[in-house]
């Protein structure tokens, strides 16, 4: 009689994995193993092909970053009958997988940015700035407004009446 039990235990291919690009290598290897193409890969996962190929490679740093990175890994480990959980807790635990992402979302040391006491100061000659066009243009508009009631509110008036009033202005 055969024997037909099998030998192979799936926890094993977990051991070895170590670093992010021993997940990728295990990625891809699975996915030769299971005759897949990448173009396959990629119409069945809706993940582009160049992402797909950027996880197999190892180059994670090519990813729009480190939430697609992990979304991208479990969805791909996911459909080749991996455990996406062991694949996403070695990404976040290996130390090349962060140490790419963190370069590219560094800040380079010669940027200026914007301080908290900028801001400050910033904010202040702004609201100054509101507060005395506020008060500029209201004082413009009671001005005109009451020249404009002087102008308007005037009546005719007769030559004796207007007489009346300069003599009065003269004495």
């Amino acid at each position: 009689m055969i024997d037909c039990t099998m030998t192979f235990q799936p926890e094993t291919i977990y051991q070895d994995l170590k670093s992010a690009n021993d997940v990728a290598k295990l990625l891809e290897k699975t996915r030769s193993n299971l005759g897949i193409t990448i173009e396959k890969a990629s119409d069945e996962t809706k993940i582009r092909k160049v992402w797909l190929n950027c996880i197999e490679t190892g180059n994670f740093d090519k990813l729009p970053g480190t939430v697609y990175a992990i979304g991208f890994s479990r969805t791909y480990a996911t459909y080749l009958g991996l455990e996406p959980d062991i694949i996403v807790k070695t990404l976040q635990t290996s130390t090349d997988f962060f140490q790419q992402q963190k370069e590219v979302l560094s800040v380079p040391q010669n940027e200026k940015i914007l301080t908290p006491k900028v801001t400050f100061f910033i904010s202040l000659i702004l609201v100054f700035s509101i507060i005395f066009g506020f008060s500029y243009f209201m004082n413009k508009n009671i001005s005109s407004e009451g020249y404009k009631t002087t102008e308007n509110s005037s009546t005719p008036r007769s030559q004796a009446q207007m007489h009346e009033l300069d003599d009065d202005f003269t004495d």
